[in-house]
């Protein structure tokens, strides 16, 4: 039976800020750094790694839930809340002009494509799956869902720094 309860500690609600934040900011990117730019051109099969695991690491949470009983979910809630505020701060270069030296830094650069990474991990460590669906040992959904977050990561930063040295 759906209650409120486990509505309400599905894991995927720990996404909305992100979405909220990406949805009403993105468009505010300026100039060149938008990464819908079409003179962007990015290796396929980083643009391909890249999409497939973000819809991995952004679908799987459905079918996991949080709690806060376990020191490991407490440590992982302390991730996911400072790694919301520094991805927010991470958007600051990149939203208003007078930031504009710090965009020629790489690190500056993508910096909102990495600092995804503390709050990902956060949302693995507190984040149990309803069900273990493929018969590994209890526990093991959320180091799968951390290994595929570090993953995602690693494609989105490639190809923010592609994006990063076609634009100097």
């Amino acid at each position: 039976m759906l209650t409120l309860t486990k509505v309400l500690t599905n894991s995927f609600m720990l996404f909305i800020p992100i979405h909220l934040w990406n949805l009403l900011l993105a468009s505010k990117l300026i100039g060149k750094i938008r990464l819908d730019n079409p003179n962007l051109v990015v290796p396929c099969a980083i643009t391909t790694l890249e999409i497939f695991f973000r819809f991995v690491v952004f679908t799987l949470p459905i079918f996991m839930h949080f709690d806060f009983t376990l020191r490991k979910e407490k440590i992982g809630f302390i991730l996911y809340s400072a790694g919301i505020v520094v991805y927010f701060l991470s958007w600051i270069p990149h939203l208003f002009p007078i930031f504009k030296g710090l965009r020629k830094r790489l690190l500056f650069f993508i910096a909102p494509a990495l600092t995804p990474i503390i709050w990902l991990i956060g949302i693995g460590l507190m984040s149990k799956p309803y069900f273990n669906f493929i018969n590994l040992p209890m526990g093991s959904g959320s180091e799968i869902y951390c290994l595929t977050a570090t993953i995602f990561v690693f494609f989105h930063c490639a190809h923010v720094t592609f994006a990063f040295l076609k634009l100097e």
